[in-house]
């Protein structure tokens, strides 16, 4: 009796531990799920923060140099010295907003803190326009031509449906960009999206 007695304790002291044994191993598992998901969901929120203030910087910019461009290009017609001197200016403003748009897309295109998927959306979505994303398309007086005063753009964590996403609406009215943002999934239509805009980005 003794002996089935003892048997049936370590039968039971074994399940025991196997139980808890494999509900720490659950445990531990959930807890690295959470720490990975969380740490995804900070890069998710730490890239969207770097491409808006990034475009913030850029579309503010251009807008100031437009009305400065505009001002020049009408004092470049008064008589010398104002006219020429204007002239020279006015030139000058455009070189500088060019360099100014290159430098913005490269560091949109090489920005460290997003992944390629996460950037696609604001280099496809640009509110400026250009020939083939490189060089902005300017009016008779040379300001850059804003192609659209509202737009959206589409930032997810990863290339997967129903992956965490942040979806923002940009709307630019009396020169100051308003923003929207709210989180969502991917979906498949985002990425039958994203293709299409792919195929005809450099007919921009």
């Amino acid at each position: 009796m003794k002996s089935n007695s003892k048997g049936h304790s370590t039968v039971l002291g074994l399940c025991f531990f196997t139980l808890i044994n494999s509900m720490l191993i659950l445990l531990y598992y959930q807890i690295n799920l959470s720490q990975m998901e969380l740490k995804k969901k900070t890069q998710l929120y730490k890239c969207f923060h770097s491409l808006n203030k990034k475009q913030n910087k850029y579309i503010k910019t251009i807008f100031k140099t437009n009305k400065l461009i505009s001002f020049f290009y009408k004092a470049s017609a008064l008589p010398p010295p104002i006219g020429p001197g204007a002239k020279k200016t006015h030139q000058a403003l455009i070189y500088f907003q060019t360099a100014l748009h290159i430098s913005y897309m490269k560091n949109l295109i090489k920005n460290n803190t997003c992944n390629y998927l996460q950037r696609s959306s604001y280099i496809i979505n640009f509110p400026f326009k250009t020939f083939s994303l490189v060089q902005l398309k300017r009016k008779v007086n040379g300001e850059a031509i804003l192609k659209n005063k509202s737009w959206h753009t589409i930032v997810p964590q990863e290339y997967s449906i129903q992956s965490p996403t942040i979806r923002a609406n940009y709307k630019i009215a009396k020169s100051k960009l308003l923003i929207h943002a709210k989180e969502d999934y991917y979906q498949i239509e985002d990425l039958q999206r994203l293709k299409l805009s792919f195929g005809s980005l450099f007919l921009q």
